[in-house]
């Protein structure tokens, strides 16, 4: 069984959300086991765009178990996440002074806790956070033995993008943590090393944002124990890239075929939707 756990505006889920399902489990035999678990924003036109994107999803063969909005969520901790809020904007740079990137890292989290609380007694065999709504996802090699390996400890990964795992290493990367202890770890010897294989772009202005956090999570709890899938696009052209999308977003067999002679080792091409609203 697969739980793929989202939190995110819909944006072009219209124009990706599809295509993205066939990429990141495409080749999954029984869609059926796979589970959505999805938290999100109230916005105009809420009603419309979910009922298409259930519809989306029951096209597909799976089956969504979970699906609210952050004004009615049952789960939402305001205080917990103000907290979190106010611990972020202490951090001693002048950058960390925005509310947006703490409410995203607290949001996540509560997506995933959801999940967990609502799957109480019967754990997935792999677990997804993923951003299929708004971000463009392109299968370079077989996904099948990430999710095939049940008993493996080893978390995959896509910069700040997806993520795949057990319980125990997801419960690690997404529990509730004050984001000045967390980056913390970007001081360490070794970390910016770790994060230029990473993101060579981010690594070089270190900025105070989400994937930053996420990277010094990886450093901190998983530097032996995690595999990126994900393919460094700032290596080639990332403006012929970015125009192709913007020409076609549809087309991603124009991107693949472009990146493919670039390839190394890495899976997955992950691009932000150059349209997203």
């Amino acid at each position: 069984m697969i739980a793929v756990v989202i939190y995110g505006e819909f944006r072009t889920f219209d124009i990706n959300l599809e295509e993205n399902l066939k990429e990141l489990f495409g080749e999954i035999a029984d869609p059926s086991i796979i589970h959505f678990y999805i938290l999100t924003e109230r916005t105009p036109g809420f009603a419309e765009e979910k009922e298409a994107i259930c519809q989306i999803i029951k096209n597909f063969g799976s089956s969504i178990r979970y699906f609210e909005t952050m004004d009615s969520c049952s789960h939402y901790d305001s205080e917990l996440e103000q907290k979190i809020v106010d611990d972020y904007k202490r951090i001693p740079d002048d950058r960390a002074r925005d509310s947006f990137t703490p409410r995203l890292y607290y949001r996540r989290c509560l997506a995933y806790q959801i999940m967990n609380t609502l799957s109480l007694g019967k754990p997935y065999d792999r677990i997804v956070l993923a951003r299929p709504f708004d971000m463009v996802y392109k299968r370079c090699r077989s996904l099948s033995s990430v999710y095939e390996t049940t008993n493996s400890s080893v978390l995959y990964y896509g910069v700040d993008s997806l993520f795949i795992g057990n319980k125990k290493e997801m419960d690690q990367l997404l529990t509730f943590r004050p984001i000045s202890n967390i980056l913390s770890a970007c001081g360490e010897p070794g970390f910016l090393d770790f994060f230029r294989r990473n993101d060579r772009c981010l690594a070089q202005i270190m900025p105070v944002c989400l994937e930053t956090i996420y990277q010094a999570l990886l450093f901190t709890h998983f530097r032996n124990n995690s595999t990126n899938l994900r393919y460094d696009y700032t290596r080639f052209n990332m403006a012929e890239v970015w125009n192709m999308s913007l020409e076609d977003p549809t087309s991603r067999d124009r991107i693949v075929e472009f990146i493919t002679p670039f390839i190394e080792t890495d899976t997955l091409f992950i691009l932000h939707c150059p349209r997203r609203k």
